[in-house]
């Protein structure tokens, strides 16, 4: 059973936590969140009776930027990989929340969704075009969308169809 994920620009706005906002950008450690507020690359909201900062899904998910692709032209039509696909939350991440669905990968977290390999392959996806990668402000890391990752996979024919 194959769950669809869809990009997060079809997504509701929602409110973040610090933590959420953290692991939406592929990151571990909610110090990359103060560092983007304290450089002004995004504006936390203050909720009535918390004093934990809040950020909007969609302002998070829009820091970073696509960076150009270094060598061919991106062309859905060469997508061939017969790549397994988890979808299922593996016991090291914690599990994700509904409503962070599309997030940011780093390459070797995006490796995870696609079975086998390294955080090579990843790099090579976004050289070929077939992947597009993103810049996020302060990080020299480029990322990847999780939605973009499992759009990938396609169904393997069976060679003995009559």
């Amino acid at each position: 059973m194959e769950e669809k994920i869809e990009h997060f620009s079809t997504l509701p706005d929602y409110l973040l936590t610090m933590s959420q906002a953290t692991r939406v950008l592929g990151f571990k450690d909610y110090r990359v969140m103060e560092v983007m507020c304290e450089s002004g690359f995004i504006k936390p909201l203050k909720v009535a009776g918390s004093k934990r900062l809040r950020f909007r899904y969609q302002d998070v998910m829009k820091l970073a930027t696509p960076i150009p692709h270094l060598s061919k032209e991106r062309n859905p039509e060469t997508r061939i990989f017969k790549f397994m696909v988890n979808l299922k939350d593996s016991k090291d991440q914690p599990s994700v929340n509904p409503k962070m669905q599309d997030q940011y990968l780093s390459f070797v977290d995006a490796i995870q969704y696609l079975g086998s390999g390294n955080h090579n392959r990843i790099s090579k996806l976004v050289r070929d075009g077939h992947l597009q990668a993103y810049q996020i402000p302060t990080v020299s890391k480029l990322r990847v969308l999780k939605s973009e990752v499992c759009s990938l996979a396609v169904p393997q024919l069976s060679s003995k169809q009559n």
